[in-house]
């Protein structure tokens, strides 16, 4: 499909790979950031969704979405990983096919869109700056997974920010 990232992965133990934004698009308080991702796996552990105020490999959070309906929000601090928001089912997410994942910061007060409709909102100032992109993750050895990243947007308070990956990793869980 044109204009879109595809990821093939296979895991030989849990890992997460992300992609994220040149450090010159930064921002540190208000940001709208938002993409379509489809995961096609018979992994009912994979997921995939968007980072934000990414700093670096230890320092971002991460909104994940999965084929069995649920969400979840993280935050991977120190290297450390903290539940923002429990493991959630929601019937905004359509399991098995292309869901809009996207994140609205208002300061240190959050809102999780989902196919374009609130899932939830969070509080958190644990990061308060860093750059966006995407994440998809497997949690078992031998677990496979296609994911598909496309239509991304991101928006700051005064201007459209223009999408420039730098940065390609995949690390274990």
């Amino acid at each position: 499909m044109a204009g879109t990232y595809q990821q093939e992965l296979t895991a030989k133990q849990g890992f997460v790979s992300r992609s994220a934004a040149s450090p010159a698009l930064a921002t540190n308080d208000n940001f709208f950031f938002g993409l379509t991702t489809h995961v096609e796996s018979v992994s009912p552990t994979a997921s995939s969704g968007v980072i934000f105020h990414f700093v670096d490999s230890k320092n971002y959070y991460a909104a994940f979405i999965d084929n069995q309906g649920d969400y979840t929000v993280e935050a991977l601090v120190n290297d450390e990983w903290q539940t923002i928001t429990d493991w959630t089912k929601s019937d905004l997410i359509v399991p098995g096919q292309a869901n809009r994942v996207a994140i609205l910061a208002e300061g240190t007060n959050y809102t999780l869109y989902i196919n374009n409709r609130s899932a939830g909102q969070f509080s958190d100032d644990l990061l308060k700056a860093g750059t966006f992109g995407f994440i998809s993750s497997l949690d078992n050895a031998d677990d496979e997974a296609t994911v598909d990243f496309s239509n991304l947007e991101v928006y700051g308070p005064q201007k459209k920010f223009f999408w420039v990956l730098f940065w390609l990793a995949s690390e274990p869980k």
